[in-house]
């Protein structure tokens, strides 16, 4: 993939890292209406090189560059979605997932459930701190 910046996100890069992943579009009320308190969550890990937050829209690199002038979206933002949402059978939105360092999903919800942000700060926390206690090789 590539995001809206041309940057390559490339696996290699990505491996080890805790991902904390945001599928969404413009027209999405719910997605938006979440967007400062992500921004948030971006500003509190923004010392952590083991945390990357990824935000997959629907929309394509044009709008979603108009988008954000008006309404910042903190994370790495990737246009043209439709084929990551489907691959992953993504069919509600906004959709969170976090996944480990090895690929595993550690949490995942669709819509923004009253207690989103406690519990993805704890799953991030948790991974990272496992991520400290693996043996360095």
């Amino acid at each position: 993939m590539v995001d809206i910046n041309g940057n390559k996100l490339k696996s290699k890069d990505l491996k080890g890292k805790v991902l904390v992943i945001n599928y969404w579009f413009i027209n999405c009320k719910p997605c938006r209406m979440e967007m400062p308190e992500l921004n948030e969550l971006v500003k509190e890990y923004k010392d952590s090189a083991n945390v990357k937050f990824i935000g997959i829209s629907l929309d394509d690199r044009a709008s979603i560059k108009d988008f954000v002038k008006l309404s910042p979206f903190n994370y790495q933002l990737v246009a043209d979605g439709q084929t990551a949402a489907h691959q992953y059978g993504i069919t509600s939105y906004p959709t969170h997932a976090i996944i480990d360092g090895d690929g595993k999903v550690h949490f995942h919800t669709v819509s923004s459930p009253r207690q989103l942000f406690y519990w993805m700060r704890k799953t991030i926390n948790e991974l990272l701190e496992k991520q400290n206690q693996r043996p360095q090789i």
